[in-house]
């Protein structure tokens, strides 16, 4: 019984914001589900807290950081009128992300085998995505299938917009301007999904050998390419060039890998225009370096931010926000900077948790470099590896930890399992070892 209930658990972490639209309420079905199991598993959270120095740490700072949201949104719902639904809806978010990482702890930790689990249902995900682009055959009843996942989006709504624009591209057979965003509305957040798996797969193959996750991590990459999000592409082929410099015994042949990588990139620049006729001469997102296709230049995006937290360093409500905007919406001559975001994650801690947010994330990261630095060689670089695609991913989009993503939150939960698995094995080859 209890490993079909880890089975339901790990389905649920899989397949994270694709049932989104299924509510009870004002709740997504999968988040409610994911709340009743941790009822379930209640006692062993609380044993994990106080026994899991990791983990208790983590909770901790998750919780501090919804003390000063919650002083902050008080402040704004008590003198600026915001509505008061805002603390409690933001509440229940920071304790979500505690009940989503604590889940995936729990089930990963019991066997590596859910892991495995949960990295098949993203294959799948990534399967249904790439038969979605309008070169495959069946793009339109894989398309239909995705409308019922938002039967209820109504019409009017931005996500039911981006719908009808991919059926579109779909029914008209734009394949150059298409991109994979799988179950998901929106392509940002399948490359957040993407940039995960990624990892996870990766990670597979350094924790059992197998070649077979060499052939998936190749299979998440394309559709990576596909989904046009540079960003994403970018972090990846970073995190290929480190492992390939960083992750291996070998120097020389890391020297060589590391020779090749740098003249294939070099190569792909330099020909890169030819990559445009495979779309019948016609530039595609990935190749088109300006951001025309977003009216405005991403440093004016974050500077509408920094703009923001700067005049309201403790607490901003959306008026506000649109405020600066649209102030430098006419300073720059930029219309669409007034209806923007600014596209940059770590922006975005200030948005959501004031300044005080700033100093929160700085100490989060030093705690997780420190218990990073205690992993083995490969491991130990393959999460800092990880952890810098994810910054360059991130400061490109909205989302970032703690905001909105959740995925992220069980890449930082493999760090405890792996060291404890790493000791497990110490101890077994030295029963005397001693470690932290």
């Amino acid at each position: 019984m209890r490993s079909v209930v880890f089975i339901i658990i790990a389905f649920l972490l899989a397949t994270n914001n694709v049932f989104i639209d299924f509510r009870v309420g004002s709740l997504s079905i999968d988040r409610l589900l994911e709340f009743v199991f941790f009822g379930l598993f209640l006692n062993t959270f609380i044993k994990e807290f106080f026994e899991n120095p990791f983990f208790k740490k983590f909770t901790l700072f998750v919780i501090i950081l919804a003390v000063i949201q919650l002083i902050s949104n008080s402040f704004l719902v008590g003198f600026h009128s915001i509505e008061g639904k805002t603390l409690p809806e933001d509440l229940f978010k920071s304790l979500s992300f505690i009940v989503y990482a604590f889940l995936f702890y729990l089930v990963v930790k019991e066997n590596l085998w859910y892991l495995k689990f949960i990295v098949w249902i993203h294959l799948l995900i990534c399967l249904f995505a790439l038969l979605q682009h309008p070169l495959s055959p069946i793009s339109s009843e894989i398309h239909e299938i995705k409308l019922q996942l938002y039967s209820n989006v109504d019409q009017a709504d931005a996500r039911s917009i981006k719908l009808k624009n991919q059926e579109t591209h779909i029914s008209h057979g734009v394949s150059d301007k298409f991109r994979l965003s799988g179950p998901f509305v929106s392509t940002t957040t399948f490359s957040y999904f993407l940039i995960v798996t990624f990892f996870f797969n990766l990670y597979l193959y350094f924790r059992t050998h197998k070649r077979f996750y060499i052939y998936t991590t190749a299979f998440v990459i394309l559709c990576s390419i596909l989904t046009q999000t540079r960003s994403l592409v970018v972090a990846i082929a970073l995190i290929l060039i480190g492992i390939f410099a960083l992750v291996s015994t070998d120097r020389k042949l890391n020297n060589l890998k590391v020779v090749v990588t740098a003249i294939l990139l070099a190569a792909s620049l330099v020909f890169m225009n030819k990559f445009d006729t495979l779309f019948e001469g016609n530039s595609t997102r990935l190749t088109n370096l300006t951001d025309s296709d977003s009216a405005t230049g991403r440093p004016l995006l974050w500077l509408s931010g920094i703009e923001a937290v700067v005049k309201h360093p403790f607490g901003i409500t959306d008026d506000q926000y649109t405020a600066v905007k649209e102030q430098l919406s006419k300073r720059f001559g930029k219309q669409s900077l007034a209806y923007l975001n600014s596209h940059n994650g770590l922006i975005n801690i200030g948005l959501n948790y004031t300044i005080f947010g700033y100093v929160i994330i700085i100490l989060f990261s030093i705690f997780i470099v420190k218990y990073t630095r205690l992993l083995s060689k490969n491991f130990k670089y393959l999460f800092y590896l990880f952890f810098l695609g994810y910054v360059i991913h991130i400061c490109l989009h909205n989302n970032f930890i703690f905001i909105s993503d959740y995925e992220i939150l069980m890449v930082l939960m493999l760090i405890p399992i792996t060291y404890t698995k790493e000791q497990e094995a110490l101890d077994l080859i030295n029963p005397t070892t001693k470690h932290e």
